[in-house]
């Protein structure tokens, strides 16, 4: 059977992920447009970079999990995500500074709370995994589902404050803790990835050797 295959089950992990990420951008992008935020619109442009590194990931699944090669590509998956998660944690430090909370109306937290749940759920799978996986792909990919995760809790948040009857004071500390939740999955996943600190079994024993 098809979906006993690990590559084939990732493909299509990967597959239910690009269309999951296209409708998050089209919705943010939308709500940026009609609520005249920038935020949303910094957010979609994020999930293009999540988009195209899903989609790298799926044309080099049949890669060898373990060669040079791929190595070379871990780590430039992970400085790619490092570099654009300066300008996006830049992003979340100015809607903190400047208290910019747009007040959505209730259908746009609702969207963003079904997609967070979602992704919180294939997150904590993926980071439950990572640690066992065998391949550099692999890594990546859960790499990425944990990143996009993380920035969908953060946009939630800010959603769900724009609601909230309580102090600027208060909106402020809330954000600023969600900043330095997601900077910390931001920078932390992508600076393993450089670093290679989850090598696959095949790279340790060629290590060893």
């Amino acid at each position: 059977m098809c979906l006993k295959n690990a590559k084939v089950r990732l493909n299509l992990a990967m597959l239910f992920g690009i269309v999951f990420n296209v409708f998050y951008i089209i919705f943010n992008l939308v709500s940026g447009i009609i609520y005249s935020d920038a935020w949303p619109i910094a957010v979609a442009a994020y999930y293009m970079l999540i988009l195209s590194l899903r989609y790298l990931i799926i044309s080099n699944n049949d890669a060898d999990g373990g060669s040079l090669d791929l190595r070379v590509k871990e780590r430039n998956a992970g400085v790619v995500m490092l570099i654009f998660g300066i300008p996006i944690t830049g992003m979340m430090i100015y809607s903190v500074v400047t208290d910019s909370v747009v007040e959505y109306s209730g259908a746009v937290p609702l969207v963003l709370a079904i997609y967070s749940a979602v992704s919180v759920i294939r997150a904590v799978i993926a980071a439950i995994r990572i640690r066992e996986s065998d391949g550099t792909v692999i890594r990546i990919a859960y790499t990425v589902r944990i990143l996009a995760a993380s920035m969908s809790v953060f946009n939630l948040q800010s959603a769900i404050l724009s609601l909230l009857d309580i102090s600027p004071t208060a909106k402020a500390a809330l954000k600023f803790i969600g900043v330095a939740a997601a900077s910390i999955s931001l920078f932390s996943l992508p600076l393993r990835l450089v670093k290679g600190e989850e090598r696959s079994i095949y790279e340790k024993t060629v290590a060893k050797k």
